[in-house]
């Protein structure tokens, strides 16, 4: 009866904040909006890039955690990226409420080889030491007041040629820049937006750890790692203000289209996804 009177508990918990969520993307957010659907697209094929490149690189059984999971898209992801491949999949994830769903999905769809675990990465993972061959931390290091902790566990659990894929906001995009200073995207009001803000805050995730290229590029050189390659995002963060200007959105596609093959122009993202791994002290 515990057990039940608990699933009721968090899943009520979840459908809260999934309902202020909702409220969100509708008034400022992502859905239909095809500018926000591209910047994501984008983050998402760099990830794959990365994970494709480092699980083929490894022999035998696959180990991967997946840190700040929710409720387990990335690591259904690359399950379903792996196949029949024999591997060992831990998502975690700080909401309790997003983990038993997860886990939920998994025992309805009998998924293998897949678990899925409450915890902090910045307060320990409850997996030994060397354990993992892919580490991938999604949208999460900007939301840890001391990524340091974070990635010194991770560092810990990592197999001596292990790999970590990050990806973040990027704080020096000047594109970004630009634009704020000119105020041509940043006329639409997002009163209704702060409102939800101020009502959910813990839905919410705050940045705080918002950084630049060299920023964690420093960041990941004092916790043991070295920076394997970056590939950079979007050039914008998406969205309705963008979505009015088809014509510039055109051109950015163009302009996309260069810099991505265009030498030192990771930073002129905004978004950055690293490869990093683990050196051997």
């Amino acid at each position: 009866m515990e057990d039940k009177i608990d699933s009721e508990l968090i899943l009520g918990e979840l459908l809260k904040e999934e309902s202020v969520r909702l409220r969100y993307w509708i008034h400022g957010g992502s859905i239909g909006q095809y500018t926000k659907s591209y910047e994501r697209w984008k983050r998402t094929r760099n990830i794959v890039r990365y994970f494709l490149e480092e699980s083929n690189r490894v022999k035998g059984r696959l180990h991967i955690i997946d840190i700040g999971c929710g409720n387990g898209l990335y690591t259904w992801l690359f399950k379903d990226i792996l196949g029949s491949r024999d591997s060992e999949i831990f998502g975690i994830d700080i909401s309790e409420a997003r983990i038993h769903l997860a886990r939920r999905m998994q025992s309805r769809f009998g998924v293998r080889n897949v678990s899925f675990l409450v915890g902090d990465a910045a307060a320990g993972i409850e997996l030994p030491a060397g354990w993992a061959d892919i580490v991938f931390c999604g949208e999460v290091i900007e939301h840890i007041a001391e990524p340091m902790k974070c990635l010194r566990e991770v560092y810990r659990v990592l197999k001596p040629d292990g790999t970590v894929i990050i990806t973040t906001p990027n704080k020096n995009n000047p594109v970004l820049r630009m634009s704020r200073l000119c105020g041509a995207f940043y006329k639409q009001p997002r009163e209704r937006v702060s409102d939800l803000e101020e009502k959910d805050p813990a839905v919410f995730d705050r940045h705080v750890s918002v950084k630049g290229l060299k920023e964690w590029t420093g960041v990941f050189n004092q916790s043991g790692f070295k920076v394997g390659s970056v590939r950079r995002g979007s050039l914008f963060c998406g969205g309705s203000r963008y979505d009015r200007f088809p014509l510039f959105f055109g051109f950015i596609l163009i302009l996309e289209a260069i810099l991505d093959r265009t030498p030192f122009a990771a930073a002129i993202t905004e978004n950055l996804t690293f490869k990093l791994h683990k050196i051997q002290t």
